[in-house]
């Protein structure tokens, strides 16, 4: 009897699967500072992360963690690929982090091996970086660039990549990988305590890759022309690395300054952005005439796809795009969920909505409304936190997300609290502030609002502005701006949009009074997540004396 070969899923095989159709073809577009661009094919793609694996074999054994600690760059990517070549495990470290949370990260990891930009080394060298073996300074042409008093091992990334210029041993140990071995293990930013690790492998990867592709894959053209940014720390970033390697794109690399500029010169199939990025392309088009010529105009003539993750995007956004022709794309996940867990979908979609369950994955409410799921996307466990993975599944094993929904009549999910978030007033009622704020996502001149209240006796918010939306309405683009925000007029423009949503809340929820912040919560200032949600905790601390300065 013959036995059925096994498929394994493994995100190194899918790349060098992906060289070997498309191995002529451009795969990166990496900018210069001529404004021109170096191409890298597949096949140098796949060579350069071999050399890179082959590099690594002497040093990084089966299941061995290394963490990264560089901002968006081919050298970041190739870095990813070779570890995961070598069955390593990735440990993806946020750029933004201090340098008490890098020490963290890198000694609960028990990272051996840690590849960064030089940059970071000086962040790195007052760390306890005892059981690093080994850092590989990725945005090194020359061992001459390397500091020669650096407390730990420095080699530079191309003396790496020449060192592992010849042989095999990567390809032999990717031959022995299983679908079972960790990928990655990503640290969720989390709003209270500690970031747990969240242990992740190549099977889970591939269950929501698989949903995404049959989800999307079909309104794609092949070899589509993508614009990324996105940072590769976080899932969102890579993922979409990770699916080009799939679909065959050809993605022009960019950064968070320049990315809006590059639409006209890259003319992009694809976008996949935070909603920050969609609000401003969504601007630039109605300065420009909010009609078809000028939809085509700013984004270069070929958008034909848009997803936006990280954070909920305004309905207004979502609308005026589909009444352009683009339907956004856009659903809910967790870091856990490898991240997807719904989506809005071209045949299905509901812009109140997070959408609905992927193909493969089963979604239901608790009694309390939490949201529970299951499917072969859901993350192994914390890394060394058996207490915490126990506690985050249920007695069935059902995965609880800690946010609350409801399902539509039509079967759309929506999302309305995080569960453990609720603020209870002094006159004993619960109340989840998100159900608040998610009233305001939508408002075109408020960017943040954040409830407070918890212990008193009636509700405020905090509240932060869009500038762009702002200056607009008031014709207004002399003015400093943090005068402008603390106007009269500001004041009394924020007033009207807080009752009017005032009007469809219960008595004990309405906003009594609101702060107007003129400055922005930012993710390096430790107030928003790397998903760029919001640290209720960090914001009520930081802003307490005007918060509380709304009750006197």
């Amino acid at each position: 009897m013959t036995q059925k070969a096994v498929t394994r899923e493994h995100q190194s095989l899918d790349l060098f699967a992906a060289a070997k159709k498309w191995s002529e073809l451009p795969r990166f577009f990496l900018p210069q500072k001529d404004e021109n661009y170096e191409t890298v094919y597949w096949k140098n793609y796949a060579q350069d992360t071999q050399s890179f694996a082959n590099f690594l074999t002497a040093k990084v054994d089966s299941g061995d963690k290394v963490a990264m600690l560089g901002q968006t760059s081919y050298a970041w990517i190739v870095a990813y690929s070779a570890i995961q070549t070598v069955r390593g495990v990735v440990v993806p470290i946020y750029p933004a982090s201090k340098g008490e949370l890098i020490s963290y990260f890198l000694s609960h990891s028990e990272s051996t091996v840690l590849c960064c930009d030089l940059a970071f080394l000086e962040t790195l060298r007052p760390l306890d970086l005892a059981q690093v073996q080994q850092i590989i300074v990725l945005d090194a042409q020359d061992v001459s660039i390397l500091p020669t008093d650096f407390p730990r091992p420095l080699v530079a990334y191309a003396e790496a990549m020449n060192q592992g210029q010849h042989g095999d041993t990567a390809m032999q140990r990717l031959a022995e990988a299983e679908s079972s071995d960790l990928a990655t293990i990503i640290y969720t930013s989390g709003t209270t305590g500690l970031p747990k690790g969240v242990m992740l492998s190549h099977a889970n990867l591939a269950a929501s890759s698989k949903d995404w592709i049959q989800l999307n894959g079909p309104h794609i053209p092949e070899q589509a022309v993508d614009l990324h940014w996105l940072p590769l720390s976080h899932a969102f970033g890579i993922g979409a690395v990770m699916l080009g390697n799939q679909l065959g794109w050809q993605s022009y690399f960019a950064n968070p300054k320049d990315v809006m500029d590059k639409f006209d010169s890259v003319k992009p199939h694809t976008f996949l952005s935070v909603p920050a990025y969609w609000e401003k392309l969504y601007l630039k088009i109605q300065e420009q005439g909010g009609d078809a010529a000028a939809f085509k105009a700013v984004t270069g003539g070929r958008l034909c796809f848009g997803l936006s993750g990280g954070a909920g995007l305004k309905k207004e956004i979502k609308e005026g795009f589909y009444a352009l022709g683009l339907l956004l794309i856009e659903g809910y996940g967790l870091t856990e969920c490898s991240p997807t867990l719904t989506m809005n979908r071209y045949e299905r979609f509901n812009f109140d909505s997070v959408g609905v369950p992927y193909p493969s994955v089963s979604v239901k409410l608790a009694e309390d409304g939490e949201i529970l799921a299951k499917g072969p996307n859901v993350f192994v466990g914390y890394y060394k936190n058996e207490e915490a993975t126990r506690d985050t599944f249920d007695a069935e094993g059902w995965f609880k997300t800690g946010d609350v929904g409801r399902w539509t009549e039509d079967g759309f999910l929506q999302i309305i609290d995080r569960k453990k978030e609720i603020l209870v007033t002094s006159g004993g009622k619960n109340i989840p502030p998100q159900n608040i704020e998610r009233r305001f996502q939508d408002n075109p001149y408020i960017q943040h609002l954040i409830v407070y209240g918890d212990g008193k006796k009636y509700l405020t918010a905090m509240v932060t502005l869009e500038e762009d939306a702002i200056r607009k309405h008031f014709n207004d683009h002399e003015s400093p701006w943090e005068e402008l925000a603390q106007s009269e007029a500001v004041k009394t423009l924020i007033d009207a949009q807080v009752q009017h949503v005032n009007q469809e809340l219960a008595s004990f929820e309405t906003l009594k009074k609101v702060w107007i912040n003129p400055q922005v919560l930012t993710i390096e200032a430790d107030l928003l997540t790397s998903s760029l949600k919001p640290r209720r905790k960090a914001i009520y601390s930081r802003y307490a004396e005007p918060l509380e300065a709304l009750y006197t």
